[in-house]
């Protein structure tokens, strides 16, 4: 999904902290990557900057190699400033088309301008971002006096760190450049967002440790406080933006904080190469398959005259959404991809889920007939061996066609799937020069 979803949060590199009373935590800001500022923000000093850059390396035991550069913004500048960057790297065309599929599939809500509801979601909390694009972060804070003596306030070195820390992390992976070219692959964004948020709690709470003795949490002590003092304290916001903009910090902390007590810090730069990736990895990391699927329609595999306006793999986390679960347990997940048809009288929309078996297919059929049940949904749910498809607008034969017909292919890491999609990389660069150009 590219422009609407969970890979944004690393789109470009930008993370960003919410404003809150709450010692670890933050929640992703809804925008692309910063390439540049208007003039105004103030530069926070390299020397100023260097001790929190060094905390950074003892916390996590890597190297920056080159310095990043800091700066504080005026509060009141930052919601117009991330909306005219999101609007200068996103592109309308294929946002309408995305937007177009979640609504289809009732994801979101006729009437719900999505674009207004991230804007609301990332200016309500938002006070801190790092850039990938541009390498740079940015403290939004209105300073008492000498604007430099706000670094030292131990909340705000707690986001300087969280986002230093995104910084280490592009220096030393791949990660931001994949999730800077993704289109269409919204789970997968989801997954690397996480490992990302993930690895950057982690460093922020082991920094809290060693400087002021602050114990760090363990991912179910995390999950917990930030369900009271992050998800609780925000605003009400679509079920679908809470879950692709909120569960993947406690997910992604969970996921790192297991990884190191079996690997140490080794185990963690080894997921910076070979990261989860799918939202069944981070929910159910005991169980969910190594690696990924992906689901291909061949040529003529949707009935004329229709044709695919948009598509996309949503993943476990989305499935849940519409089965009306925040952190859903879907047995069995192994892959999904839906599609928006334009046909001749009407927009159709499938969704197919691959799972790992006959039986867990019949659960999961069962479960959306009953949702859809209840939703009220005029749809029609169909299962063929371990495939289940969610549809609209489709004759019986036609759905089952496309789930015979399907090919599902297994990527075993991030090395294996950035191979059969040269694209992405290819993606990135071109959005990379194009930010660059623009004034």
């Amino acid at each position: 999904m590219g422009a609407l979803g969970a890979s944004d949060r690393v789109r470009g590199g930008l993370s960003a902290r919410p404003r809150r009373d709450v010692r670890w935590a933050a929640l992703a800001a809804v925008a692309a990557g910063m390439a540049c500022l208007t003039p105004g923000p103030s530069a926070i000093p390299a020397e100023r900057l260097a001790p929190f850059t060094a905390r950074v390396e003892a916390a996590r035991g890597l190297s920056f190699g080159r310095p990043v550069r800091g700066f504080l913004l005026p509060p009141d500048r930052l919601a117009a400033e991330l909306e005219r960057e999101m609007r200068r790297l996103v592109d309308p065309e294929q946002w309408g088309r995305q937007e177009a599929l979640v609504r289809a599939l009732g994801l979101i809500p006729e009437g719900v301008d999505l674009w207004e509801e991230l804007l609301a979601l990332q200016g309500d909390a938002v006070v801190g971002y790092y850039a990938n694009v541009g390498d740079r972060l940015v403290v939004a804070l209105r300073p008492r006096g000498d604007p430099e003596a706000v670094l030292d306030d131990p909340a705000i070195s707690d986001i300087l760190v969280h986002e230093l820390a995104h910084a280490l992390q592009a220096r030393h992976s791949v990660l931001f450049d994949v999730a800077l070219g993704l289109e269409g692959f919204e789970d997968l964004g989801f997954a690397l967002a996480a490992l990302l948020e993930g690895d950057a709690v982690w460093t922020e709470t082991r920094d809290a440790m060693r400087t002021r003795g602050v114990p760090q949490p363990d991912g179910e002590s995390y999950a917990r406080r930030f369900d009271i003092d992050v998800a609780s304290g925000l605003p009400d916001a679509l079920p679908w933006l809470r879950a692709m903009f909120l569960e993947l910090y406690p997910l992604g902390y969970r996921w790192v904080a297991a990884r190191h007590a079996e690997r140490g810090r080794e185990g963690l730069d080894e997921a910076l190469a070979n990261p989860p990736m799918t939202s069944a990895a981070l929910l159910h990391p005991g169980r969910a398959e190594p690696g990924r699927r992906e689901i291909e329609a061949p040529v003529g595999a949707f009935p004329e005259p229709c044709r695919v306006r948009a598509s996309n793999a949503l993943g476990e986390v989305s499935l849940g959404v519409w089965l009306g679960v925040a952190r859903p347990d879907v047995r069995g997940w192994r892959a999904d991809r839906a599609w928006l048809l334009a046909c001749a009288e009407q927009a159709s929309w499938v969704w197919i889920t691959v799972l790992d078996g006959p039986e867990a297919a019949g659960e999961l059929a069962s479960a959306l007939e009953a949702r859809a049940a209840q939703r009220g949904d005029r749809v029609q749910v169909r299962a063929r061996g371990a495939r289940v498809g969610l549809a609209s607008g489709l004759e019986a034969s036609a759905l089952d066609s496309l789930l015979a017909g399907v090919r599902v292919e297994h990527h075993p890491d991030l090395a294996a799937w950035v191979a059969a999609h040269p694209e992405v990389l290819s993606r990135a660069r071109e959005i990379r020069r194009e930010r660059l150009r623009k004034p």
